[in-house]
């Protein structure tokens, strides 16, 4: 017995080593194994748990009922009821989430959030606060209900019935196959003919540029064609918005998969896909959201990305809209396309990763805060802050920047400025490439024997390593070179006036210096550390973790961003160096405190509260008033406190021994300079191969005198199968990543090798050309080839899934635009991986995330 004893204890975290495993031996046990709990003797209060303390067994029904809840999730046979979840049975944020959501299912208790469990962290506790709330629920009906039982007759008496469930607020729409079809078929066509139409354009206004004469004549004509193209082709998206819907109405849906759905995606997509949407943020946007139909008042500040239903958007004089807010005016659910108004007042504050869901509300002179959301219906009163998901109000001002003098020259300027340097360099560059790569680029791969054939291809083969890795250099030398020469221009820590001189500066500074090439390459291992200390990060007091960042992080000014010892972020983190009001913004400094883990898509703004060994789960919301957090874990929007960490993931400490942690780094970045190596493999091959298409598709129809038309429908037919090749070829790699295996949950350290292996897949599954598919049934094609399990009738409309393969979907779901399903966590260097599993008619709203 002391020997299996120490085997669990070298082998388990000690909250799951039984300490009567001896006695356990003897209790009655399930055909399946598992012991009979029912059959089980009572405890008595003087036994002891492996952690020495004595066992207090349950002593009303209510502590029975949540005792077998929590042990069944933390698959455990015996709960003392004044254990600490967190402290003595190693419970996590997650573990506490799927026991709420059974004791809402199970036993009934509906009104019960994390936030509370996390305030009465033990049985006894917890069994304290539901009977106490549920005595004052009755307490105000009980006379009612005694009145209501003596009048009625013993005959006409009815049991209480239980509470009815969810059910939506419109019947699911249910389409049949031959709709489904025939909507991807229509979809398919519309981005065909799209592409060709684009192609043909350009296609004509290159035979004009190119039949210049003299350098001069070609730049003239350049500038010429590229405003006529520019505008030419806004307008053309314009025009398809009103002539497929007209106005989008608020007071009906649309079934989807249906005709009215079809032109529904047409329309969105002609919104998402114009080139105005490049001037967000200056008064030419505001002019481009009213010719779409909306509403914009006078001097608006609009950052976000453009809304689909933009007839039903109003806003007020005066009001900003920052950085990744959504404003869809619609959601899906329940097989509809629901349209609905959003209405926002005057002088209204919109902060960053925000969500304003339909039929949403702000007042005049509102606020709502970062990581917030208006849910359906939800209203802000005139004059109130709300944060928070869902928006409660607040004191907390999030307008932080003092307004400076209004100056509409200012706007003006810098809005033309946008447009005659996009025209005077961005369309002739164009059309010298294309020139160059005409008149020169393919001569040199004309043959017509095999062993010329041979020759041009390892030409070139050797053209595109060459290039590629020319590209890369080229990258580092803007993202080190230019955010350098702005640096001695760009004040800090002073409010300037927005669209003056110093907000182009800010804006340069930003644009220069992220680089989402770079942080793929080598994000996801030791040199991502390097790469951003070389980028302008104080780094100097970093601790090396081979882990410290992902792959998409993203800063306003990297010379003012600091990262102390034992940091550890996930992915997805944005420093909002950049505080900005209607009128006038400010660029500061942002620190990160030591000791800090941050998990998914975090918005970490100037002024946070946060102080020493912090843990910030994902999505939560950055606090920037109140007292310094030290110790704590942040959870939520707005956020509340919880355990710093768990005992279980305590289990790999010791690979943080300064002897193994040195070895360990040494082998985690061979790791991933061989994953390094392989994904710079897959884009050269990758565009190896696109180029050997495009030189066949040139030698097959060179001789051939094709017009126009045909040219462009050559030429889009060649775009449309390069990117089913790039799609396809990636879901190739992610295989050859997986070494051919299906995924399998994890749980082992950063230092493992199977994480790495992980960070392997992940590199190679990084595909942005699929989400040209989203709201089509092509993406339960793609999904399914990536080895995600899906139902009938799949909706995606721009979700995420890092591991589709540990997914399975059932039949009718809906997922939203930017909701992710991530089967992973990365909590404070334990790396966590299992199944998700979602059942048939399932809704995900915008922005939501689920853990595994």
């Amino acid at each position: 017995a002391n020997l299996i004893q120490a085997k669990l204890r070298d082998r388990l975290p000690a909250y799951m080593v039984p300490a009567f495993f001896e006695a356990m031996l003897e209790f009655p046990k399930l055909p399946s194994g598992k012991l009979d709990r029912k059959s089980l003797p009572t405890p008595s209060s003087n036994r002891l748990l492996s952690s020495g303390k004595a066992y207090v067994a349950p002593s009303s029904q209510t502590e029975t009922d949540l005792a077998e809840q929590l042990a069944s999730v933390m698959q455990t046979d015996l709960i003392s009821v004044d254990a600490n979840f967190f402290d003595e049975l190693g419970a996590d944020s997650l573990s506490i989430a799927q026991f709420v959501a059974r004791l809402r299912k199970n036993l009934g208790v509906k009104r019960l959030s994390l936030k509370k469990v996390y305030q009465h962290p033990s049985i006894q506790q917890l069994a304290e606060m539901i009977d106490a709330q549920q005595k004052k629920s009755e307490a105000p009906s009980k006379a009612a209900k005694q009145a209501t039982s003596e009048s009625a007759e013993p005959s006409k008496r009815k049991e209480p019935q239980p509470a009815p469930a969810y059910e939506p607020e419109i019947a699911p729409h249910i389409a049949s196959t031959l709709e489904y079809v025939t909507c991807g078929v229509i979809q398919l066509a519309y981005l065909i003919g799209l592409t060709w139409l684009a192609t043909y354009a350009l296609v004509e206004v290159y035979k004009w540029v190119n039949a210049a004469s003299g350098v001069t004549d070609v730049f003239v004509r350049s500038l010429m064609a590229g405003s006529a193209y520019f505008v030419g082709l806004s307008m053309l998206l314009i025009a398809v918005k009103w002539v497929v819907i007209g106005r989008f109405k608020d007071n009906q849906t649309i079934p989807l998969w249906s005709l009215k759905y079809v032109r529904f995606w047409i329309a969105r997509t002609a919104i998402r896909s114009n080139p105005l949407n490049l001037s967000r943020g200056t008064p030419l946007y505001s002019w481009y959201l009213r010719a779409l139909g909306a509403k914009v008042g006078e001097r608006v500040t609009f950052f976000a990305r453009t809304p689909t239903c933009v007839d039903l958007l109003s806003i007020g004089d005066d009001t900003i809209i920052r950085q990744d807010a959504s404003l869809n005016g619609y959601n899906v659910v329940s097989g509809h396309v629901r349209p609905g108004r959003i209405t926002i007042g005057s002088r209204a504050y919109i902060s960053e990763a925000t969500v304003l869901d339909i039929n949403a509300q702000m007042g005049d002179d509102t606020q709502l805060g970062t990581s917030s959301c208006l849910h359906e219906n939800q209203q802000v009163p005139d004059g109130k802050i709300y944060q928070g998901s869902p928006a409660v109000e607040t004191a907390t001002n999030y307008n932080r920047v003092p307004h400076l003098k209004f100056s509409q020259f200012n706007r003006n300027a810098y809005t033309v400025y946008l447009i005659v340097t996009s025209i005077l360099f961005g369309f002739p560059i164009l059309f010298l490439i294309i020139n160059l790569l005409a008149s020169y680029g393919l001569d040199v791969f004309a043959t017509s024997n095999v062993s010329g054939a041979a020759a041009t291809l390892s030409t070139l083969l050797l053209a595109t390593i060459g290039l590629y890795f020319a590209g890369i250099i080229l990258e580092l030398a803007r993202v080190m070179i230019m955010p350098r020469l702005i640096r001695p221009f760009l004040v800090a820590d002073k409010v300037h006036p927005l669209y003056g001189a110093q907000y182009h500066l800010a804006r340069l500074m930003t644009a220069f210096s992220n680089s989402r090439t770079l942080s793929i390459l080598f994000g996801d291992s030791s040199m991502i550390v390097h790469y951003l200390h070389y980028l302008g990060y104080d780094m100097k007091e970093s601790t090396q973790t081979g882990s410290n960042f992902g792959v998409a992080q993203t800063h306003n000014s990297p010379f003012l961003c600091k990262f102390s010892r034992n940091t550890l972020v996930s992915d997805g983190l944005k420093l909002m160096n950049v505080d900005v009001s209607n009128t006038s913004f400010k660029i500061s400094q942002i620190t990160m405190p030591p000791d800090t883990y941050l998990g998914n898509a975090i918005h970490y703004p100037v002024g946070s509260k946060v102080g020493e060994n912090c843990l910030i789960a994902t999505k939560a919301m950055v606090p920037i008033d109140g007292e310094i957090r030290e110790g704590v874990g942040l959870l939520g929007s707005p956020p509340f406190e919880i355990p710093r960490s768990v005992l279980r993931d305590q289990k790999f400490e010791h690979f943080k021994e300064p002897d193994v942690l040195k070895k360990r780094l040494r082998m985690k970045l061979t790791s991933n300079l061989w994953t390094v190596a392989l994904y710079i493999f897959k884009i050269i091959s990758q565009v190896f191969l696109i180029s050997c298409m495009a030189w066949g598709t040139w030698r097959l129809f060179n001789s051939a005198e094709l017009s126009s038309a045909a040219l462009s429908g050559v030429l889009s037919g060649l775009g449309i199968i390069s990117t089913l090749f790039v799609i396809f070829y990636g879901i190739l790699f992610e295989r050859i990543a997986s070494r051919f295996k299906r995924m399998r949950p994890l749980y082992c350290s950063l230092y493992d090798q199977a994480f790495w292996n992980h960070e392997r897949y992940w590199k190679m599954s990084l595909m942005t050309t699929v989400g040209l598919f989203s709201g089509t049934p092509m993406m339960s094609f793609f999904l399914r080839l990536r080895g995600m399990k899906i139902g009938k009738m799949f909706f995606d409309d721009g979700a995420g899934f890092p591991e589709p393969e540990l997914v399975s979907v059932g039949d009718h779901c809906t997922f939203n635009a930017a909701s992710v399903i991530q089967c992973h966590s990365l909590e404070d260097g334990t790396f966590k991986s299992d199944h998700v599993s979602v059942g048939s008619g399932c809704n995900f709203g915008v922005g939501a995330f689920v853990h595994y």
